[in-house]
């Protein structure tokens, strides 16, 4: 069995211990078989470079032969032009011109469900449809005028008589902030009192799809979905609401059915299949478009 040395740079707190929601338990999934991974703090020694956007690139100081993989799970992130990556991962394709075709698919949603799995089939039945609504987290409005979700919120308002609590930062009227990360149990508690979560990314992007539609299917409810279009690749959509900005009428009418038809949300929460093929199929096929080891030539033991 060989070794390979990778030097992980520009990730978040927990990434490499396997503390975070997201960590490099699903990375080594895809990208390795056989090989022994040893972290290492020299980018000099190392096979490859795996890295995000959170630190100052290290692809510079890279060695010639090194491995350089960039990833990002978010849509406006884009890969320095001046740096030619052996491998992209994340969510949106990058169009520089010059590039070769590097980019494979990794929608964030998959890694948390990898790094944080969850006992679908063992979750019990909802009994009684929740007597409270519709629940939204939003921590802020975009900086540079509403996105298309705290539109659709707003038409939502309007046209309804729906009440939705707001239990982010943003129009927060539940009198505090939902507390800690997206991966911990307060968010599901918060949901699992309500029929409908608003699940709404803040872009349309062709494979960015984050933990905002699971964390809903966790809590045993209905999300509500803005992203993605793929995102019916992976879960069956009986199981949501999609929206896009062309279904706005359809989507509300549906929203206003599940506040209001108990015997129709409880078929949709306890009857309706969630996802339309497994983890392991999902990643067996990401896998199955990254050569083993991306041609490094590791260290043998």
């Amino acid at each position: 069995m060989s070794v390979v040395k990778i030097f992980v740079n520009g990730f978040w707190g927990g990434f490499k211990e396997g503390t975070d929601g997201i960590h490099f338990g699903a990375f080594r999934k895809i990208l390795f078989n056989d090989d022994t991974v040893q972290f290492t703090d020299s980018i000099e020694e190392a096979d490859i470079l795996l890295e995000s956007h959170f630190a100052p690139s290290a692809f510079p100081r890279a060695n010639r032969q090194c491995v350089t993989i960039f990833f990002s799970g978010e849509a406006d992130v884009k890969v320095p032009p001046h740096h030619e990556y052996t491998l992209v991962l994340g969510s949106q394709p990058q169009k520089t011109p010059h590039r070769r075709n590097n980019f494979v698919p990794f929608p964030l949603f998959l890694l948390y469900e990898f790094c944080k799995p969850f006992d679908y089939d063992a979750a019990p039945l909802r009994r009684v449809a929740p007597p409270k609504q519709i629940c939204v987290i939003i921590s802020s409005d975009h900086p540079g005028g509403p996105r298309f979700r705290t539109r659709f919120i707003d038409e939502l308002l309007r046209r309804t008589n729906v009440q939705v609590d707001f239990g982010g930062r943003y129009k927060n009227n539940i009198g505090y902030t939902v507390p800690g990360s997206y991966y911990e149990q307060p968010i599901l508690d918060f949901y699992k009192q309500y029929r409908v979560v608003l699940a709404l990314e803040n872009n349309n992007c062709e494979h960015y799809m984050t933990e905002k539609i699971t964390n809903p299917l966790r809590a045993g409810t209905v999300p509500v979905y803005y992203g993605s279009p793929r995102i019916r690749e992976f879960i069956n959509p009986k199981r949501m609401v999609q929206i896009q900005e062309d279904n706005i009428d359809q989507a509300i009418e549906e929203i206003q059915r599940i506040c209001t038809d108990d015997a129709y949300w409880l078929e949709m929460v306890n009857q309706q299949p969630i996802f339309l093929k497994s983890l392991d199929e999902c990643f067996a096929e990401i896998a199955a478009q990254i050569p083993c080891t991306l041609g490094c030539k590791p260290t043998k033991k």
